[in-house]
């Protein structure tokens, strides 16, 4: 009797250790399906823009897949642990290949990359909605079902949670979107190592299995190492001209090119300047401001990290401070101690005169006590919701609120020509906040008909504008030409709504504009 109790007590701790193992490989799979998740949203957020869209479909997409695979896995009826070990080989060799694979479809051909897209997430959602029920399964041999399915869901939430913090505070900061897939993918290829050698006893072929767990393992592993050579070559793919920086920040991906004497800049994949033409835009966002005030003394720039624009104010000796606010402390650092960069900007970022600080623009106003002569606005497209809060009647509230009593603001205001409904609405949103605003452009050929609108409480005397320091581009008469528009872009400017944060309808005025032009 005695030797009884004992083996009965082998194998029901024997038991318990297993179970054990199935509710950790229950939390670490969980972690490794949100990542997977967020990893084809981010991608594709990346490479096609519009984020709130890519998010919301690839979110919508994946729980239906789950659900699919969660009703296909009642077919599993024996063998449910060689079953989910299965599906851990299979959902990490796919998985992990799916950023790399997406980034090389999209560099090989555009217009099959949103097919693919939604392949993969089919698939990983499918294999993903197949585990948790498999496990459940086996669990629910060990013990009464009220208590498995309670702890089954409570480590699969909890390693929810872990998965969506550690992508963005971790994986993706240090590791970057291709070598996070390998990585993920190598994790489910553990869990599967772990579970065939704990339930080795209870598979037929568990060798079998080990062999096609370990193929796939050593196929991932060699990847990550290589995953540097990866890197560099499936973001050349992207690129017209050598990649010669690329680095990747908490907030957005920073690639500079360079192909003879033209350097460009790419801030998630969309060109923010090249050097050969940038004068034009930093020109025109600049001079007709600095121009229009009379002597100014402090600046603040929004944006701008690369330094172009602080470079335009610096020119006029009146100007006492500069305090340039931008989020990014990667791109101000490389554009203020790389050579290459620091010469487009002449050092202006180390000029006593600038003082970088690295915020977003809005929090910086809310907590700012200061008021500046001009404000510039030097900020990517309103692509996203994050940048198109920086358009909208309460960030230019803010702003009106930080200016001199005849201070000046000045901003991008996208392209007249290609963004026609956008541009007008930032030119309709600034005037519901200052009683004189002018639109103006100018051409800008890596980017064509690019267009400002300057704001303040006393009219710009455009006509007597003339620039009063070193310019290339501007002269007294394009000066006075700039506000001059053709009748294709001016019959659009009654169609548009001014931009709010509770209605921010220039985020869609910009995506149906560009959608005209997409192929």
């Amino acid at each position: 009797m005695r030797l009884k109790a004992i083996l009965t007590s082998l194998v029901s701790g024997r038991a318990a250790v297993s179970g054990y193992v199935l509710l950790f490989a229950t939390f670490v799979i969980a972690g490794c399906a949100i990542v997977y998740e967020l990893l084809i949203s981010a991608t594709s957020s990346y490479l096609l823009g519009d984020t709130i869209r890519q998010f919301s479909m690839t979110i919508g997409l994946f729980l239906t897949a789950m659900g699919v695979g969660s009703w296909l896995s009642r077919w599993a009826r024996e063998d449910l642990i060689q079953a989910f070990c299965g599906v851990e080989v299979v959902l990490g060799l796919v998985g992990g290949l799916s950023t790399p694979m997406l980034y090389f479809i999209y560099g090989a051909a555009q217009q099959e990359f949103a097919v693919a897209g939604v392949l993969f997430i089919l698939v990983i959602g499918g294999l993903i909605g197949l585990e948790l029920p498999l496990v459940t399964r086996v669990l629910a041999e060990q013990g009464p079902l009220r208590t498995t399915l309670a702890n089954a869901l409570s480590f699969d939430y909890l390693g929810g949670l872990v998965g969506s913090l550690a992508f963005p505070l971790v994986l993706l900061p240090q590791l970057g979107l291709v070598r996070t897939s390998l990585f993920v993918g190598f994790i489910n290829e553990a869990v599967a190592a772990t579970t065939v050698l704990v339930y080795r006893k209870h598979l037929g072929s568990w060798r079998r299995l080990g062999l096609l767990v370990a193929l796939a393992a050593a196929t991932l592993l060699i990847l990550i190492v290589e995953s540097s050579a990866i890197d560099h070559t499936l973001e050349q793919r992207l690129f017209r001209d050598p990649v010669i920086i690329a680095a990747r920040s908490p907030y957005q991906h920073i690639v500079v090119t360079k192909w003879h004497d033209d350097v460009r800049l790419f801030l998630d994949g969309h060109l923010q300047f090249s050097s050969v033409d940038q004068y034009r835009y930093h020109e025109a966002l600049v001079i007709p401001a600095m121009e229009a005030l009379s002597d100014p003394h402090t600046v603040l720039v929004i944006g701008g990290g690369d330094g172009l624009a602080a470079h335009e104010v610096l020119k006029y000796h009146s100007v006492r401070s500069i305090t340039l606010v931008d989020l990014d402390s990667v791109v101000t650092s490389l554009f203020t101690h790389q050579p290459l960069l620091r010469g487009l900007n002449g050092d202006a970022l180390a000029n006593p005169r600038v003082h970088v600080l690295n915020g977003d623009g809005f929090a910086f106003l809310r907590a700012d006590t200061a008021r500046y002569d001009l404000i510039v606005a030097d900020l990517p497209d309103p692509r996203s919701t994050a940048l198109q809060k920086l358009y909208t009647e309460e960030f230019y509230a803010a702003v009106r609120a930080h200016l001199q009593r005849d201070g000046l603001f000045v901003t991008q205001a996208t392209s007249p020509f290609y963004t026609p409904h956008a541009f007008w609405c930032i030119d309709r949103t600034a005037s519901a906040i200052w009683p004189q605003v002018s639109s103006y452009h100018v051409d800008v050929p890596s980017f064509g008909d690019w267009g400002f609108v300057l704001a303040g409480t006393v009219p710009v005397q455009w006509k007597t504008l003339s620039p009063h320091v070193p310019t290339r581009f501007l002269t007294r008469e394009r000066l006075h030409s700039l506000t001059i528009f053709g009748r294709d872009i001016l019959e659009v400017s009654s169609q548009v709504q001014p931009d709010t944060l509770l209605h921010p309808v220039l985020l869609q005025y910009y995506d149906q504009d560009w959608a005209r032009f997409q192929r």
